[in-house]
């Protein structure tokens, strides 16, 4: 068997409990054509980089799994027949924990990272600001007299 990342974009229309049965759905579908989901992982809700059928934000899932190729066959088809899945993309990985862990990095990271590289507060980029109009005026000031 081998090892998939499959990503998939819900809609964020859908109830808690109607999520709850469709992916309960690709679950039974997944075990029921010989493969095992290893790893769900839920990025969350985000914004789309564009509409898609008119939406604008989608709920993305990851989900490790291992299987044969018939077992994504099947789920690609699935998917593709649900209009509540708006997108979806699987690659083989080789190996399933270093993939999750670097999933699970690269989500922290970002957070993280943005503290640390603005290094400054909005308060301070204000008074900044501000202390550069006032050397303006000053220097219109002078150029007038």
């Amino acid at each position: 068997m081998r090892s998939y990342e499959t990503v998939f974009i819900l809609s964020t229309d859908l109830s808690e409990e109607e999520q709850s049965a469709l992916l309960d759905r690709f679950r039974e579908l997944v075990a029921n054509n010989g493969g095992e989901i290893v790893e769900e992982c839920v990025w969350g809700r985000r914004r789309l980089a564009y509409p898609i059928q008119k939406k604008e934000f989608g709920l993305y899932l990851i989900w490790y799994i291992n299987g044969t190729g018939a077992t994504l066959d099947e789920l690609h088809r699935q998917l593709g027949y649900t209009e509540q899945i708006l997108r979806y993309q699987s690659i083989r990985v080789e190996s399933i924990a270093d993939e999750v862990s670097a999933f699970r990095e690269l989500i922290k990271e970002p957070a993280d990272s943005a503290s640390e590289a603005d290094g400054e507060s909005p308060q301070e980029d204000a008074e900044e600001g501000s202390k550069e109009e006032g050397s303006k005026e000053e220097a219109s000031e002078e150029s007038v007299a």
